[in-house]
């Protein structure tokens, strides 16, 4: 559960120098106490030392300590010192200063403290508040921004000067946060960003060990919304799943690629990554979280100590989806997954290695998977010692109720599997399959040159006859024909705990 804390945590901090209709009057006060009630809500303590002159109200000392219960840390955040000032309009504008320096103290028990210091600096960063007290917009507009480690304190001693070197900048930021305060916060964000460029230095003095990690990412964007309950337990996760608690949103980005170079233990390793876009989602809603990751024309090229020869390879299309409920139920709660590596290639030097004559068919190759189900957990996942319980094998950790194979795609080297199926479970019955609920359903497989490329392998020496021979008695035994080099078979799973091949009987 740290990483969805972490995702609140993160939210809310991002909000401190950030926030959400309009055409009314706001004052800075009213501004400054919705930023802290939103801090505080997460459990957070917020000080600061607050000067107010005519129109303007000065935040100076500005410090957030965050919690993290469940890891045994505490975070002490110095903040910098901002201006709030009420404008005749009626919206507050609010100043952040060209230079934004961050001190970052983190404590955990039983470890020596570590302080980060970070630098932030900006040409331009405007930031605006209208609307009323319980229904705010807050847009921003930045022109630049960079951030860089000035320190990192670690036992006492700096790991900076000539051993860490981070940079991040970014060009042209802009935004608009939209938030509404009733029983619940509602937030709408949308952000953009021109392009975003980044680099990591790891230079041990005296060593040979080290290297660098640099990249850029074009045309960034967010857009999302937040159902937040007014407070929210920091020593309780599952606050994060009641209340009407609700995360949805999108990045998105345009062309990005990464290049690095590193050496340890005297090997090294040098790479270059690259890709058209990509995109990454996360939701979490009523108990269930979901996630989401795609890409477009990912490249990889990769050379090194252990490798004897340089290796690329490439993907059109990659997908990963996953939604998983937390929370326990009484009734069923739908799951998914879902797995694409679409139009796979690799470099020909690769190829050679196993296929140095080019029998193979080297059409980009396709992996596309897609499963549903329901299951009915008997705990929360979030609940430690229910979760304990389960590791000691005190009790399940819920039921499996349905699987469905929505689709299922193999493509390869002339060979083609493709498959979908659904099945139930009878959980009343773990004895007919040894400790796992009765399966009762069907799969509808059909699979296409499979003997043309078993002629292939053993041409080239990789496979010899009598595992053919194996092979295509297997392949007779579970399927059948279907058309020139094409073979489908059904298997089927009834209530009387048998497994039919095509209608015949196999246990």
């Amino acid at each position: 559960m740290t990483r969805i804390f972490t995702l609140g945590s993160s939210t809310a901090l991002a909000s401190v120098l950030l926030a959400a209709p309009a055409f009314a009057e706001l004052t800075a006060a009213q501004v400054w106490a919705d930023q802290k009630a939103y801090l505080a809500g997460f459990g957070y303590t917020v000080s600061a030392s607050e000067t107010q002159s005519g129109d303007t109200l000065e935040i100076s000392d500005y410090t957030v300590v965050v919690p993290v219960p469940e890891e045994g840390v505490e975070v002490t955040m110095m903040l910098p010192d901002m201006s709030l000032t009420t404008q005749s309009d009626g919206s507050v504008a609010i100043g952040l200063g060209r230079d934004l320096p961050i001190v970052m103290d983190v404590t955990a028990e039983g470890e020596d403290p570590v302080r980060i210091e970070l630098g932030v600096t900006n040409s331009k960063f405007d930031i605006v508040a209208s609307g009323s007290p319980n229904d705010m917009t807050y847009t921003y507009d930045a022109d630049d921004i960079a951030i860089a480690l000035e320190s990192l304190t670690v036992e006492g001693a700096n790991a900076v000067p000539g051993i860490i070197d981070f940079k991040l900048s970014m060009s042209q930021f802009d935004g608009v946060s939209a938030v509404q305060v009733g029983d619940l916060r509602n937030m709408q964000q949308s952000l953009s960003l021109g392009d975003m460029s980044y680099s990591v230095k790891i230079d041990e003095p005296g060593s040979e060990e080290g290297g660098t990690f640099a990249g850029n990412v074009a045309g960034i964007s967010f857009e999302g919304d937040m159902r937040l309950p007014l407070e929210i337990d920091p020593t309780d996760p599952a606050a994060f799943f009641g209340g009407g608690f609700l995360v949805d949103g999108t990045y998105s980005a345009g062309p990005g690629n990464t290049n690095f170079n590193f050496t340890a233990d005297g090997e090294t390793l040098v790479g270059a990554l690259s890709s058209t876009s990509s995109t990454l989602s996360v939701s979490i809603d009523d108990g269930v979280v979901g996630y989401g990751l795609t890409g477009t024309d990912n490249t990889v090229a990769l050379q090194g100590t252990d490798l004897p020869f340089p290796v690329e390879f490439a993907m059109e299309e990659t997908r990963f989806e996953i939604g998983v409920p937390l929370a326990k139920s009484d009734e069923e709660q739908g799951f998914g997954l879902g797995v694409t590596f679409g139009k796979f290639t690799m470099g020909d030097l690769l190829w050679s290695i196993f296929d140095p004559a080019g029998q193979l068919p080297r059409d980009p190759a396709t992996i596309d998977l897609d499963l549903v189900g329901g299951v009915k957990l008997l705990v929360d996942l979030f609940d430690e010692d229910a979760m304990q319980a389960v590791e000691r094998g005190e009790m399940l950790p819920g039921e499996l109720q349905s699987l469905t194979l929505q689709n299922l795609l193999i493509e390869a080297v002339g060979a083609k599997l493709t498959g979908s199926g659904d099945f139930t479970f009878d959980n009343t019955d773990m004895q007919t399959y040894d400790g796992i609920p009765k399966p009762i359903g069907a799969v509808d497989l059909q699979l296409a040159g499979a003997n043309a490329l078993i002629d292939t392998l053993i041409n080239m020496g990789l496979l010899p006859q009598e595992q053919a021979m194996g092979a295509r008695m297997m392949m007779s035994m579970f399927a059948v024909p279907a058309g020139d080099d094409v073979l489908k078979s059904r298997i089927e799973m009834n209530e009387q705990g048998q497994i039919l091949a095509n209608g015949q009987r196999i246990r």
